[in-house]
């Protein structure tokens, strides 16, 4: 597939942050263009780099509106039932509310939200909070930058 020049580009620098996620680990770069434009033409993608040209966080939502589409790769049906973080990596606190907010403020409160966080999750099912419970979670992580998020 060929992608906007300043899509590659975004892709790149943000390429070290990126490959800390499993799935994205060893994948050909040309696939993870690929696999990253399904967020980006979705507007499901909100990143952060420094003035400088470094990645300093990017994250990655999937919205649908039944549990069951869960496990359904490709669903994109945002009507603020659930939400699906799949990938949320930041070189700081500030940074992940900085993107919290950004998408919070694209797609408003979803009624519950989901986040599989690797090691965190001992690698089982997602973890599975409703928006306040998620809200304060996000408050203490981003140092309580997202508070009127």
């Amino acid at each position: 597939m060929k992608h906007h020049p300043n899509f590659v580009q975004m892709a790149a620098t943000l390429k070290p942050l990126l490959r800390q996620y499993e799935p994205l680990a060893v994948m050909h770069f040309d696939d993870l263009c690929d696999w990253m434009s399904w967020y980006w033409n979705r507007g499901t993608m909100t990143w952060w780099i420094s003035d400088f040209g470094e990645a300093q966080g990017v994250c990655l939502i999937r919205l649908f509106r039944e549990i069951s589409q869960f496990m359904d790769r490709d669903i994109h049906d945002p009507c603020g039932k659930f939400c699906f973080i799949e990938l949320a990596v930041a070189s700081d606190p500030i940074i992940m509310g900085v993107m919290f907010s950004a998408l919070v403020d694209r797609w408003g409160p979803q009624e519950t939200m989901m986040w599989d966080r690797g090691v965190r999750t001992e690698y089982g099912p997602p973890r599975i909070y409703r928006w306040d419970q998620f809200t304060k979670l996000a408050r203490r992580l981003s140092y309580g930058i997202t508070e009127n998020a």
